[in-house]
């Protein structure tokens, strides 16, 4: 009889412990636990931390997604790729739009695609398809994104700028030879959510928890009175527990061992930044083909402060940021992108670049070529301070990285052009050290 018991209280412990865990992040099972499991992908999801709908932190740092809080990412996971697919729908009011595919489990660069809208709808149409199908059927604003013959993969639909609390309703999927559904439209909240949010999300994972050990407790009283008593039941509640809460903390604890690693290949020196190229990014990431990318790994001492000084031409890109992201790959929730960075206008024969604007983005937006001061320290920003100086204040993450991202730029030229310079220096004194 004892031997049955253990046996229960370690089956059921295991057990439990995933389902624990699971309730808790059902994201996991779709990513995870059951990967293969079709109907677990059938929704779309997204890495906006805080979003009703979004990946779990946990998810966020396990997969190193390092999201940019400004892009509305809508995620299809677990699509086969073995036979050509069609997504379409409409794309949700934002500065710009792209979609990337990515091979499952694959390092290899993704293909990556800028979407235009069709006319007022803002509907498009793209094919899902490898280098070897040829017959597809051409339309006006039908666009075709390789997928360079992976079996299953994932897609990702950036949309940078959708307003706060827009609801989106996402693209469908269909199988391009007969239209059989692949995955049906569904609706999401765009933009990060508020605190109020944050809390109901949290307590619903609880709760979902909560469900899991009472169905438990009923199962066991059912149909195990007489072979487990009172403490066996609760040691198998605490210790599945412990377990759930193991695997979770895992997630993040193998997340930030691995984007050390990879990282450590593009990196070679802290609080300086460094250029990721596309195959670098996708070996620690799930960069855009249509972005350039600068990191960097900072460690500010208190009293001290990074000052990052950029230069921008307004004519080479459509868009560009500069996120801090703690240990654990999640990111702050204070950042400096475009729209919301004091500027420095540069003087000189250079100040106006280009004279035919490439991406003009927003209306009442200067064409001159301007600097921008960013300062990564402990604390807000301070009186004595340069009134063009933008703060971040970076006491949440005093170790980590920092992401300086470019999005759709004209030409290569912008690599050089807006490479980062980063200098450590006292807050008081200002003097470099």
């Amino acid at each position: 009889m004892s031997s049955l018991v253990y046996a229960l209280c370690g089956g059921q412990i295991i057990v439990l412990g995933f389902c624990n865990v699971s309730s808790f992040v059902p994201t996991i099972l779709r990513v995870f636990l059951l990967k293969n499991v079709e109907s677990l992908h059938r929704d779309a999801v997204s890495d906006i931390p805080g979003n009703p709908h979004a990946f779990s932190n946990a998810i966020i740092s396990l997969f190193r997604t390092l999201p940019e809080p400004s892009n509305f990412n809508i995620v299809w996971t677990g699509l086969s790729l073995k036979e050509p697919l069609l997504i379409r729908g409409r794309i949700p009011l934002s500065r710009f739009s792209s979609m990337s595919v990515y091979g499952a489990g694959s390092s290899d660069p993704p293909n990556s695609i800028e979407l235009n809208a069709d006319g007022n709808a803002r509907t498009c149409e793209v094919v899902l398809t490898s280098d070897t199908d040829a017959d597809i059927d051409e339309k006006p604003n039908r666009i075709v994104l390789r997928t360079n013959g992976w079996a299953k993969g994932f897609v990702s639909m950036r949309n940078y700028l959708v307003p706060p609390g827009t609801s989106v309703v996402t693209p469908e999927i269909v199988r391009l030879r007969d239209g059989k559904v692949v995955r049906p439209s569904n609706a999401l909240v765009a933009g990060p959510c508020g605190l109020d949010m944050r809390a109901s999300k949290w307590a619903l994972s609880a709760l979902r928890c909560v469900a899991v050990n009472l169905i438990f407790l009923a199962a066991n009283t059912i149909l195990l009175r007489g072979i487990l008593s009172t403490h066996h039941v609760v040691i198998i509640v605490i210790s599945s527990g412990l377990l759930g809460l193991l695997i979770y903390h895992l997630c993040f604890i193998f997340g930030r061992k691995r984007l050390q690693q990879l990282t450590s290949d593009i990196c070679h020196g802290i609080n300086n930044f460094y250029y990721a190229s596309l195959e670098q990014g996708s070996k620690a990431s799930q960069p855009s083909k249509l972005h350039k990318y600068w990191i960097m790994c900072h460690d500010v001492p208190p009293g001290q402060e990074i000052k990052v000084t950029v230069r921008i031409d307004p004519c080479k890109q459509k868009y560009w940021s500069l996120v801090v992201y703690d240990a654990f790959g999640l990111p702050l929730p204070q950042y400096v992108y475009d729209d919301n960075a004091l500027k420095v206008p540069e003087v000189g024969i250079n100040s106006v670049a280009s004279r035919t604007r490439t991406h003009d983005h927003a209306p009442g937006h200067s064409q001159e070529v301007y600097k921008v001061d960013i300062r990564l320290r402990h604390g807000p920003a301070h009186p004595e301070d340069d009134v063009n100086a933008n703060v971040l204040d970076i006491s949440g993450a005093p170790k980590g990285y920092v992401l300086f991202r470019v999005n759709h730029p004209v030409d290569e030229s912008v690599v050089e052009f807006s490479s980062p310079e980063t200098f450590l220096q006292d807050v008081e004194s200002k003097k470099n050290v």
